[in-house]
């Protein structure tokens, strides 16, 4: 809601009053009316010398005035009391102070006061406001998703505090004396006082902002588009996280609790240095106190429906932070910086991998983009959002564990703390539920055709060089085989040539030449004749038998 937006005078409404009132004023005292006017010709020809004629009877002029005095006097009572009567039924007021306030507009109405009505629904006005400048009363009906930040404005009383030239104190009194007052107003029937205007108008539900067509540039020199989201809120309670220190008894660390069971399911150093250090000054502090053990909060309180947590401070922060965008100087509303935020996170992280990193073609489990970048970037924009922490420390000094039960008996846990270290998105009350990015890809077509080709390339080098390493290996098989059938044709050609000569055994040193000859490597290697010769003696052995 722009800060210029005002409220629109109702004005046919009460004009028809006028005039109704007006013609029945007439009507009703068309006697006593007309009796006025004859004692203003008088007067007026006493005035002028004209002679004057019969003058009415002083007793009963003015009893004719007493008369329509007290009448009217009546009227406006029954007119006070009507208002009153109404205001209990008209508006969901219970309360004296209610009531009174609803009578006070409904008279103001009445009279031609600019006392509008204003409606709020999904943190929107019902219509939109034209009229600038502050507003004398009215009301604000906001529905159970919504809440107002009305500005009260105070004037200084110049007189008491106005000093000599350069008076540094009566300065900072004027200052501090009109410096604007805010509140909250939530759900329901709201009054708007007489110094007050409306100065913003917040959704408590959850929102979604997404910045389409972001581009990046990889470490490689290589652009990049994407669109990036976020999902936050105003209404929902700050995430309490669960800290302790590490083994080494210097570091802050997160600590996933299991709601159910209490245990500790991991624990992980994902906070950054200013966060560190506020913690840890609690943590001393904590540590060499006497404060009690709280009950360990749980992490999420959150809730998509009504009614929702409404925390003035985060309200009134969101409302009145407005950011300047430098490239065409337009102020952003706090409900545009969470995906602005992300997208700058976003191509912080991007600049530092290059692209083919993102992927790595080369493994098959490793998917550096959905393992590691999108959920760092989901914690960087989230902790730059409301939080809260739970300091846990065991009793025996001993660093937490894996696996390890968080009770009373074993562990100190300090009350609930929010986190205060200035964070764009922390300074203005915003909770970031989510923050991603959908899957980069080049802006310019041709590079990624050349990433494909070069994929392809290292693909297509990977296979040959995986297919010289088989067959070098098929190979050796082959070869270790041969010698081995070489070895036992020798081992055999010796038995047979130490044993006696026979028929037997040159069809024995025949059978094994002729088995060598099967062998397609051996065969290719021998001469023709060779073969030749071996057909010969084997049809000659044949015609002996």
């Amino acid at each position: 809601m722009e800060e210029e937006q005002s409220y629109e005078e109702p004005r046919s409404g009460n004009r028809l009053i006028k005039w109704l009132f007006v013609i029945w004023f007439v009507i009703a005292f068309r006697n006593e009316l007309g009796l006025l006017f004859s004692l203003a010709l008088v007067f007026l020809k006493s005035l002028i010398g004209f002679p004057v004629g019969n003058i009415p009877d002083t007793e009963y002029v003015l009893r004719v005035f007493g008369y329509m005095g007290g009448y009217l006097f009546f009227l406006m009572l029954l007119v006070l009391v009507i208002i009153v009567l109404l205001s209990q039924v008209i508006l969901p007021v219970y309360s004296g102070p209610g009531r009174r306030k609803v009578a006070e507009r409904l008279f103001g109405f009445l009279t031609g006061m600019k006392m509008p009505v204003i409606f709020v629904r999904l943190g929107k006005l019902t219509k939109e406001l034209s009229d600038p400048g502050r507003v004398r009363g009215g009301m604000a009906i906001v529905d159970l998703n919504s809440a107002i930040v009305l500005e009260k404005q105070l004037t200084p009383f110049l007189t008491n505090i106005q000093g000599k030239p350069g008076d540094d104190q009566a300065d900072s009194k004027a200052k501090a004396a009109s410096r604007s007052v805010a509140r909250v107003a939530g759900p329901g029937v709201n009054f708007i006082e007489w110094n007050e205007r409306l100065r913003g108008v917040v959704s408590l539900q959850k929102q979604f902002r997404i910045n389409l067509g972001v581009k990046g540039y990889t470490s490689d020199g290589i652009e990049v588009g994407t669109h990036v989201f976020s999902i936050f809120t105003l209404g929902q309670p700050a995430t309490v996280m669960k800290v302790a220190y590490d083994e080494d008894g210097d570091n802050i660390c997160l600590v996933k609790v299991d709601e159910s069971t209490k245990r500790i399911e991991a624990i992980l150093d994902e906070l950054d240095s200013q966060d560190k250090a506020e913690i840890n000054s609690f943590a001393q502090w904590f540590l060499a106190s006497r404060e009690p053990n709280a009950q360990l909060s749980p992490t999420e309180d959150n809730k998509d429906y009504p009614p929702f947590a409404l925390e003035d401070e985060r309200i009134i922060a969101a409302v009145y932070s407005k950011a300047l965008n430098v490239s065409d100087s337009v102020p952003v509303l706090w409900d545009d910086l969470p995906a602005l935020i992300a997208t700058e996170v976003f191509r912080n992280l991007i600049s530092q991998v290059p692209y083919d990193l993102l992927y790595r073609p080369d493994s098959a489990e490793s998917f550096p983009l959905v393992q590691e970048l999108k959920p760092r970037l989901g914690r960087t924009v989230r902790y730059m959002g409301v939080m809260s922490y739970q300091f846990l420390q065991r009793l025996d000094g001993m660093p937490v564990k894996v696996g390890q039960k968080v009770e009373h008996r074993q562990f100190r846990i300090a009350p609930v703390q929010s986190l205060r270290t200035s964070k764009v998105l922390r300074d203005r009350g915003i909770k970031v539920l989510v923050a991603g990015f959908s899957n980069p890809k080049p802006t310019d077509p041709g590079v990624m055709q050349q990433r494909l080709e070069n994929w392809r390339a290292r693909w297509q080098r990977e296979i040959e060089i995986a297919r010289a390493q088989q067959d070098r290996e098929v190979m050796g098989i082959f070869n270790r085989a041969r010698l081995q059938e070489r070895s036992r044709m020798v081992e055999q050609l010796s038995e047979i040539l130490q044993g006696p000569s026979n028929e037997v055994s040159l069809m024995s040193i025949f059978q094994i030449l002729e088995d060598c000859t099967i062998d397609p490597q051996v065969r290719r290697v021998l001469p023709q004749e060779f073969i030749t010769l071996l057909r010969s003696l084997r049809a000659w052995l044949v015609s002996l038998q």
